[in-house]
């Protein structure tokens, strides 16, 4: 739902397997993401040490500039 909404803004749209980002990142020649949009996938597959780490590691290099969750839930912190 979200390649629309990206394209429409003029913006390139690519579906990220959360357990191969920097294989997601050099297929697509980025080496860094501006803004990444995270939707309820944060709850069902990130919910893991290796995406976690991988994440937080490529938000405190810079390599992500910033992150936008979107869920349904109102806590993420009992996820």
């Amino acid at each position: 739902a979200w390649r629309p909404c990206a394209e429409s803004l003029g913006l390139r749209f690519a579906e990220w397997d959360v357990n191969d980002g920097d294989g997601l990142m050099a297929a697509c020649g980025w080496d860094r993401i501006d803004v990444a949009i995270i939707s309820y996938v944060l709850y069902h597959y990130m919910s893991n040490d290796h995406c976690a780490s991988w994440l937080a590691d490529h938000i405190r290099t810079g390599k992500i500039g910033a992150v936008l969750v979107v869920s349904r839930f109102e806590d993420l912190t009992a996820q």
